[in-house]
């Protein structure tokens, strides 16, 4: 005699196009979508001129490619480990940023490294 767990109530042909049906539901069933969050841009290079009338920094990323990087009261500027200000900004130091590009297409920073 069968244990009851193994005794199965549905036989034949009606029981394989039963579980075919429930077995394709299940697959329909999109999955959930979820929203990667958005990586954070880097940028870095040498600053070439600082505006602080427009709040822009431009900086020479290679040789004969320069990028506008615009900062806000709340960019955090860090030269070193230690905070800093844009005033700390001057020309021919290496300046690392993280932020985003905004819709004109400018790099909006968050933060600044001042090396």
């Amino acid at each position: 005699m069968k244990p009851h767990w193994l005794s199965w109530p549905c036989q034949g042909i009606g029981c394989n196009a039963l579980i075919l049906l429930l077995s394709s539901s299940l697959l329909a069933v999109p999955p959930q979508q979820q929203t990667p969050a958005k990586a954070e841009d880097s940028i870095s290079g040498k600053v070439q001129k600082t505006d602080k009338d427009t709040r822009t920094i431009t900086i020479q990323v290679r040789s004969n490619l320069v990028r506008p990087i615009v900062y806000t009261s709340t960019t955090a500027f860090t030269y070193g480990k230690k905070t800093a200000s844009i005033d700390d900004v001057k020309n021919g130091k290496t300046l690392t940023c993280r932020g985003s590009f905004n819709e004109q297409r400018q790099f909006a920073a968050r933060s600044c490294t001042i090396r």
